[in-house]
């Protein structure tokens, strides 16, 4: 998968999902976690879309399985775009800024994004971007 100049956003929630496919059919016991660290930018499509579009619709199909997602925000200028933002409200899932981001503060951001919790409940978690994909999973109860 690029990176660069060029988000592969898209690219990047088609391979995290086909990832989580697999984990689930694998590892039926766990429940895994999406997780995404986004630059705020979408400027690449898969196919003839629009790159944020596709972003919205690919982003909601982990969601739509019945997964979480846990995106942190990279970009650090002055005025985001919001992307990120849209894109875990689009998931259903929880954004965080890197700038906020501690230790502590992911571990309970996983546990939390794990137990349902999403980041439009409360004011505690903030907006993300995406150019890496990761996952982590953890036993059901």
């Amino acid at each position: 998968m690029r990176t660069g100049s060029r988000t592969p956003l898209v690219a990047g929630l088609v391979t995290a999902y086909e990832v989580l496919m697999r984990h689930r059919q694998r590892e039926r016991q766990t429940q895994p976690l999406q997780g995404l660290l986004m630059d705020d930018r979408a400027n690449v499509s898969c196919g003839t879309g629009a790159p944020v579009g596709e972003a919205f619709q690919h982003a909601s199909r982990p969601r739509d399985a019945g997964m979480s997602t846990l995106i942190v925000e990279t970009e650090q200028g002055t005025m985001p775009l919001g992307l990120t933002q849209r894109v875990a409200a689009a998931a259903g899932g929880t954004c965080l800024r890197l700038t906020d981001l501690a230790a502590n503060t992911l571990a309970t951001a996983v546990r939390l994004s794990l137990s349902g919790w999403r980041s439009g409940d409360g004011a505690w978690f903030r907006a993300p971007h995406a150019a890496t994909v990761g996952r982590a999973s953890a036993r059901r109860p």
